[in-house]
């Protein structure tokens, strides 16, 4: 599902995926606003890694990789038909 990451091999996308199964019972059921602030920090932790030269471009190519994961994300937890609020404007 990181397929925004294009950098990352075979392996290290199943690390990855492995790793967000293992994460995602801690997330589920909280409110949305503490999911927010936990990826909130992790992902702060994450671009402070990097060199301050490059933290702008990696926030921005990680926020294009989240947007492109969106609808994968959306029609997992919904299903085909995605989110109650876009069925309910159309």
């Amino acid at each position: 599902m990181l397929a925004g990451f294009r950098t990352m091999s075979i392996d290290q996308a199943k690390q990855a995926t492995a790793i967000v199964e293992t994460i995602k019972p801690h997330l589920a059921g909280l409110d949305p606003a503490l999911q927010g602030a936990i990826l909130c920090e992790l992902l702060a932790l994450w671009i402070a890694g990097h060199s301050p030269v490059i933290r702008d471009d990696m926030l921005a190519m990680h926020v294009q990789a989240v947007d492109g994961l969106i609808p994968i994300c959306e029609a997992e937890l919904f299903g085909d038909e995605g989110h109650p609020d876009t069925r309910t404007r159309q």
